[in-house]
């Protein structure tokens, strides 16, 4: 993730109302994280806060790079990297990933984006089945996401869709699969 560890595209602006945070909870988040700054730049002399990349996992990879000498990396790059992941897209014919939320934030380095990255690469179209769409959804399109798909069917309240997640995931897995399957028939014709 690009972003910082404050300010409006920080950690508690950003990613808190995903999670469902109220207003008041991202101002009170904001106001945590401006302290946690302000306690490691006492301790170290240095201002972090507007670091991009510190905002990533709510801030605690700046706790590693400030105390512990470490650095600033990409999750989604270290993971792939892990588990030899482009060497299994040799084999793909698609990938399709999960996202809770997915908006044009989702550009600052998420893990969708990544993959969506390295399967553009190979000429492999991704397919993102997500709890919600967001705004600006659009720029993905341009980062090699071929499609979103939300699993909520209808609008629901947050309690609801979390009571109904699972239900709502085989049902859109299963239009995901119809449509690719339609894709297929129509390529035949």
């Amino acid at each position: 993730m690009n972003n910082p560890l404050v300010g409006e595209q920080g950690a508690a602006k950003i990613f808190s109302p995903q999670k469902g945070a109220t207003a008041d909870i991202v101002i009170r988040l904001e106001q945590g994280l401006i302290h946690y700054a302000n306690v490691i730049q006492r301790m170290t002399g240095t201002d972090y806060r507007y670091l991009p990349g510190s905002g990533a996992g709510g801030g605690i990879a700046l706790a590693a790079l400030a105390f512990l000498n470490g650095t600033l990396r990409s999750g989604t790059g270290l993971v792939c990297q892990a588990i030899h992941f482009k060497d299994k897209l040799a084999d793909a014919s698609l990938v399709i990933v999960g996202e809770g939320s997915m908006d044009g934030q989702t550009m600052a380095g998420k893990a969708t984006v990544g993959i969506a990255k390295l399967a553009a690469q190979y000429g492999i179209p991704i397919i993102a089945i997500v709890g919600s769409q967001g705004k600006n959804i659009d720029a993905l399109y341009q980062q090699g996401i071929n499609a979103v798909f939300s699993i909520l069917p209808r609008v629901l309240s947050q309690q609801a869709a979390l009571e109904q997640g699972m239900l709502n995931l085989q049902h859109c897995a299963y239009n995901v699969a119809k449509v690719l399957q339609t894709g297929i028939m129509l390529a035949k014709n």
